[in-house]
């Protein structure tokens, strides 16, 4: 089993056979709102029994052509939903602006599926990075 650890200010993970990098994107726009998050087979990402996951960096930017746009990230286990999710960011970016955020990892219990919520007038396009380990 890893847990994150703290070294200085940063999050880092000791790598052991249970331990893996995972990828996933989403793309939501205002309709398709609130969307999960996409494995790298195109299905929603829930966190596998008997896993935790930790995001790390989330890169968002938004097609919007006017300021102050709105997006947050939440967990539940449901998916494409935000009935009864935790929140786990807020972000708001400018006209057509980019984020790069790095989480600090906090942990997303098995069972749980990853949401984008857009609420900008354009199109939120994500990437997450995470860790996904033993529980």
């Amino acid at each position: 089993m890893t847990k994150p650890v703290i070294i200085g200010t940063n999050v880092k993970f000791v790598v052991d056979a249970n331990t893996k990098m995972i990828s996933l994107f989403a793309n939501a726009s205002t309709a398709s709102s609130p969307l999960s998050y996409l494995d790298s087979t195109g299905s929603a990402y829930q966190v596998p029994v008997g896993k935790s996951f930790y995001p790390i960096r989330v890169h968002g930017a938004n097609s919007a052509t006017t300021g102050n746009n709105p997006f947050k990230l939440w967990y539940n286990g449901t998916v494409d939903s935000l009935a009864g999710a935790n929140e786990l960011a807020r972000f708001r970016n400018t006209e057509q602006g980019i984020i790069n955020f790095e989480m600090g990892g906090p942990e997303i219990p098995a069972g749980n599926y990853i949401t984008l919520e857009n609420s900008t007038a354009g199109n939120v396009y994500s990437t997450m990075m995470g860790v996904e380990t033993d529980a």
